[in-house]
């Protein structure tokens, strides 16, 4: 399991979709249902979580460019909490299998 205890590890890494096959998705009022082709495995995402694997799938994306785009996105300021719960996410679908970090 992995699972990244510290703000700066991500910072410096770029994100990117996981295997070479693009992910299947839906999104409805909110949600968003998500299928693997590497893993066979689907998931169920909220909102937020959603929107940040939305961002990674268009082009690979930094922290910093995922905190920037959130903050804008739920119209709250770019500050430490925000922070802490991108890494939250990251960390969570990683460990699903769902992004890697780039190179």
């Amino acid at each position: 399991m992995k699972m990244v205890s510290s703000l700066c590890q991500f910072g410096s890494k770029k994100w990117r979709i996981a295997g070479c096959k693009p992910l299947s998705w839906r999104s409805w009022a909110g949600d968003y249902v998500v299928f693997s082709p590497l893993s066979g495995q689907t998931h169920s995402l909220d909102i937020v979580t959603g929107r940040v694997l939305n961002l990674i799938m268009s082009e690979s994306s930094s922290f910093d460019d995922l905190r920037v785009e959130i903050s804008s996105f739920l119209e709250v300021n770019n500050d430490n909490r925000l922070a802490q719960t991108i890494t939250e996410i990251l960390s969570r679908v990683e460990e699903a299998g769902l992004i890697e970090p780039e190179g």
